[in-house]
């Protein structure tokens, strides 16, 4: 159940893969008018050092996990179930969030009883484009709130929201986790969406060229289409129902 309180207590989930990204993801939490109270660093494979960021944190309390296990993109969707605060934020890393992004996201939610993203995707109904898993109508800096059937770049939410993901089985870990989650979520009525951003303050993201540089996951285009697609069909065969599938569809909210 969604709490009034403007101030319950929130942890931020990051992950470190290749992107160099983490100083500055961190900086952007500490300038939030709400940060987090506490972080939670999710850091998989040897590309690149984020110790000397970890240790610089003063402003917070710090959880550092490493894995020598690649747990894909679902993994920090696993940690977000464990957190002890009753919001949680997983937060891409491309992502730099304006300094009142989770402020305003935070007050969504409130409003809405809802996941709230950066961005989002309104799928076609079905059909036999193998592009279908993709971003065919990627949402930000919308003109009002809208809903969609999943979020993607971050999610915040509340933490034991974290659990229902996995009362579905993931196919694979490497791909479509945003897919998941939204419906693992739907199936127990809870919806996903995308807020109003104003740049650069409640601005999801103040850098978005990061995500296409070359650590982008997309880039390997048929794979990528190919998984997110097997997923799809997955979960629309547990009962998931897109909002174009569903009578008299309405994204727009108030």
């Amino acid at each position: 159940m969604t709490s009034d309180d403007p101030d319950e207590p929130l942890t931020a989930i990051l992950t470190v893969w290749k992107r160099p990204t983490l100083a500055r993801q961190l900086a952007a939490l500490r300038a939030q008018t709400r940060p987090p109270r506490e972080v939670w660093i999710y850091h998989c494979g040897t590309h690149t050092d984020p110790e000397p960021a970890v240790r610089s944190i003063d402003w917070a309390r710090v959880n550092y996990v490493r894995s020598e296990h690649d747990l894909g993109f679902f993994g920090r969707f696993a940690l977000a179930a464990m957190v002890e605060t009753p919001l949680a934020t997983v937060i891409d890393d491309d992502m730099i969030p304006g300094p009142g992004w989770l402020e305003h996201a935070g007050a969504k939610h409130r409003h809405y009883s809802a996941v709230v993203s950066a961005q989002g995707c309104i799928l076609p109904k079905r059909s036999t484009d193998p592009r279908n898993g993709m971003y065919p109508a990627s949402l930000g800096r919308l003109a009002q709130d809208m809903m969609v059937d999943f979020g993607c770049c971050s999610w915040l939410f509340r933490s034991e929201w974290a659990r229902a993901m996995w009362t579905i089985p993931p196919i694979h870990l490497r791909n479509a986790e945003d897919m998941h989650f939204a419906a693992a979520l739907a199936l127990r009525g809870i919806r996903t969406m995308v807020p109003q951003q104003e740049p650069p303050h409640t601005t999801a993201n103040r850098e978005p060229d990061i995500g296409h540089d070359r650590h982008a996951a997309y880039l390997d285009r048929e794979r990528y289409a190919i998984e997110r697609n097997v997923t799809l069909n997955h979960l629309r065969a547990v009962g998931w129902k897109l909002l174009l599938e569903e009578p008299r569809p309405s994204r727009a909210v108030r």
